[in-house]
């Protein structure tokens, strides 16, 4: 037996998803909605604890932050909420880098001004690093400190951020605008119970093709061939890449990412 389940309030997402559950379920499809959890941000749309190592979790589903303020500033990487801005006028911005987290769609799923997530994948990480210390992790949990548990990932509707987008289409000192043949590609991991792996792609802009294709708007990801797994990381790669990795900016959006729970007995 199945259910679809979507928690009103963070804090209880566990005693409400799995007090609905008769015994006789072995499994419940949740829906990670940030237009339904209770978090605080800031004037400018970001969560308050972004310069803090403090993970966040949606209905079951943790997703890791790191941040800290810097000498040069706020640094972060990982998963961040935030909230969308009707009133954001992108034709005005003169520097894209204090303006990381508004997207074309100027909200979540939910409408505009509704709360997203933000993804910024550490470049540095390669195919060596231990996935337990990747910066874009997701796993499925009872509690933030409980063990993960097994989950099959169905899908995730994802965005370019405002930052990226006019890196592609303009270019700046790092990073060239894009042009025939070029590519950014958002790749999802999954972790199984004996440390295995399996991956699927989705491009965020791709200019192989006759027409360049440039994912503004949200677009679903189908993550369900990943099947069962014990974490979902994701990671990110481009044809703008050089001596020290990828040039295009690592940042991409989502929301509602639908995964079944397998529950314990």
């Amino acid at each position: 037996m199945k259910k679809i389940l979507y928690y009103p309030l963070l804090v209880c997402a566990l005693a409400a998803g799995f007090s609905s559950c008769s015994k006789e379920d072995d499994e419940v499809t949740v829906v990670a909605n940030m237009g339904q959890t209770q978090l605080s941000y800031s004037a400018d749309g970001v969560w308050t604890q972004v310069a803090t190592n403090q993970s966040f979790m949606v209905n079951n589903l943790l997703f890791n932050h790191e941040g800290e303020i810097a000498a040069w500033g706020l640094t972060w990487k990982g998963f961040t909420p935030a909230r969308g801005n009707a009133d954001f006028d992108a034709s005005t911005v003169t520097n894209w880098t204090s303006h990381q987290f508004e997207i074309p769609s100027l909200g979540g799923m939910s409408g505009i001004g509704t709360p997203y997530i933000v993804g910024y994948w550490d470049t540095q990480e390669n195919e060596t690093t231990p996935a337990a210390v990747r910066s874009c992790r997701v796993s499925y949990r009872k509690t933030e400190t409980s063990p993960a548990l097994p989950f099959r990932p169905q899908s995730v509707n994802v965005e370019l951020t405002y930052y990226v987008l006019d890196i592609i289409l303009h270019g700046n000192a790092f990073s060239r605008a894009f042009i025939d043949g070029d590519w950014l590609k958002l790749t999802a991991h999954g972790v199984k119970a004996d440390g295995s792996e399996t991956a699927t792609d989705f491009y965020l802009a791709d200019y192989r093709g006759e027409k360049p294709e440039v994912t503004f708007s949200w677009t679903p990801f189908d993550l369900s061939g990943l099947g069962e797994i014990n974490e979902l990381y994701f990671t990110m790669s481009s044809s703008d890449s050089g001596q020290w990795g990828m040039n295009t900016p690592s940042f991409f959006a989502i929301d509602r990412l639908s995964v079944i729970a397998v529950l314990p007995d």
